[in-house]
């Protein structure tokens, strides 16, 4: 799969998610509210995966971030962050992600399902990780394919 990442520090170049710089700035903020007020966050993980050399993967990455940005809450937010996939950060426990989860593997399930996979896994913040240790768990996660929840 050869699909274009590249961004101007502010958005996605092909899909215009926004960039992971601002990604990773507002979640140093977040990271800081949730230690303060103790709300759970969440990152969960979208990897997408053709079936085939012949699917038109930059329409389908560039649909799956549309889909992402219209089906999220208000709060949480977003980002391409690998070449292949999206990172979502959400604010709420382990049961709040996985109702998420659930409402967006119902929505992409009727999309995707013939033409590639879309791999979305969950990594929860638990207030005592260090954020370089949890984003390094969670890309190791997302680049070895040992995705926990799956459509």
């Amino acid at each position: 799969m050869k699909v274009e990442f590249s961004n101007n520090g502010v958005t996605d170049s092909l899909t215009g998610a926004p960039a992971p710089k601002n990604f990773f700035e507002n979640l140093l903020r977040e990271i800081a509210k949730s230690a303060r007020k103790y709300q759970p966050l969440a990152i969960m993980t979208f990897k997408y995966v053709p079936l085939s050399e012949r699917t038109e993967s930059e329409r389908e990455l560039t649909n799956l971030g549309q889909i992402i940005k219209k089906n999220m809450r208000q709060g949480d937010f977003y980002s391409r962050v690998a070449q292949d996939g999206y990172w979502l950060c959400l604010h709420g426990d382990e049961k709040e992600s996985e109702f998420t989860r659930a409402r967006f593997k119902e929505k992409l399930s009727n999309i995707y399902e013939s033409k590639s996979t879309i791999e979305i896994a969950i990594s929860l913040w638990d207030g005592e990780m260090n954020l370089r240790a949890w984003v390094e768990a969670i890309d190791s996660s997302y680049f070895n394919n040992n995705a926990k929840k799956t459509i």
